[in-house]
């Protein structure tokens, strides 16, 4: 992306510096290697991974010479401070039975359906243990989706008690799961005295008509509906940001954009909150904390390339294309 972005902008000079392709510009800035990987198919296959950057200054300076980024602050858009808050967990002892079966299964595995077939079964079960469909573990029935999981009971608990305090501040809990598992949490919130008609769900089945009514009724501070439990369809093309406070990320996706997608709901402008709240309740020494280490790393090379102070000995030829993030 970066090669090709800086063709964009500087076409036949980035060339001129010995990169003519994009084997000349891996081979001098990139460390790469050969790892398993999930692709969009949810298929488990070996694929060649970015590492880390080499030569990071002389990156830099020639990304400088093209490119002039500018932060949200930079092009006076106001949006709300953001507060990320990583909240780590212990499983059940149930949990620790499926999650340690799932781990001899991987150890034992000869092919990729079944790797993949376990970590499902992994993640799952960090959900909810009733999510688990496994003959030879006995796990709750899906009305017991909130009790069997200590994520959703602390998700669902925070939510209750911020309701009960700041009636008029949107809260999203993100669950990329289908409707049961939805209508499960609503009858817990329901039986914790959160009204009905406070409570909102969005999911794929959810109609484009039926997703502006909830919207509009969401983003309204009078309106009752401030809890919103929300699918993959949330991530992105919702704007959930009218007056919204908190949002509570149950299970991160494995391309690391979705959670930064699912961020920008809420972390906008528009939000007439000052600060808002990204929760990620992750269950300790599981699947939950290496996707999310997987995810820092990356948001992290990212974030060093424009680690940098303008050196003024190397002056931008062209005008620098200015890039709003």
């Amino acid at each position: 992306e970066i090669y090709t972005t800086l063709l964009f902008t500087g076409g036949n000079e980035i060339r001129s510096l010995c990169y003519k392709n994009i084997n000349d510009f891996l081979n001098e800035f990139a460390e790469i290697k050969i790892e398993w990987t999930v692709n969009n198919k949810n298929e488990v296959v070996r694929k060649t991974v970015m590492k880390n950057f080499r030569s990071l200054d002389a990156l830099q300076r020639i990304i400088q010479n093209y490119i002039d980024k500018v932060d949200a602050e930079d092009a006076h858009i106001n949006r709300p401070q953001k507060e990320t808050h990583v909240i780590k967990i212990e499983m059940t002892t149930l949990q620790k039975k499926i999650y340690d079966s799932q781990i001899i299964r991987l150890s034992e595995a000869t092919g990729l359906d079944v790797i993949f077939s376990a970590m499902n079964t992994m993640r799952m079960c960090l959900i909810s243990p009733t999510l688990v469909k496994d003959k030879s573990i006995k796990v709750p029935d899906l009305s017991q989706f909130v009790l069997a999981s200590p994520k959703m009971l602390l998700v669902c608990d925070c939510v209750i008690n911020i309701y009960k305090e700041k009636t008029d501040c949107g809260q999203i809990i993100y669950l990329p799961r289908g409707v049961k598992e939805f209508a499960a949490v609503k009858q817990y919130l329901i039986k914790k005295q959160i009204p009905e008609e406070a409570i909102g769900m969005m999911n794929s089945a959810t109609t484009e008509s039926r997703k502006g009514k909830i919207t509009k009724a969401f983003n309204n501070p009078v309106d009752p509906l401030k809890i919103l439990i929300g699918s993959e369809t949330i991530s992105e093309g919702v704007d959930l940001n009218g007056n919204s406070l908190v949002l509570y990320n149950c299970m991160l996706g494995w391309n690391p954009t979705e959670p930064v997608q699912v961020e920008g709901r809420l972390w906008r402008q528009g939000n007439r909150q000052k600060k808002v709240h990204i929760v990620y309740p992750l269950m300790y020494n599981s699947l939950d904390s290496l996707i999310y280490q997987k995810h820092d790393e990356k948001a992290s090379r990212i974030d060093a390339i424009w680690e940098y102070v303008r050196v003024h000995s190397f002056q931008p030829r062209l005008s620098p294309v200015k890039i709003a993030t």
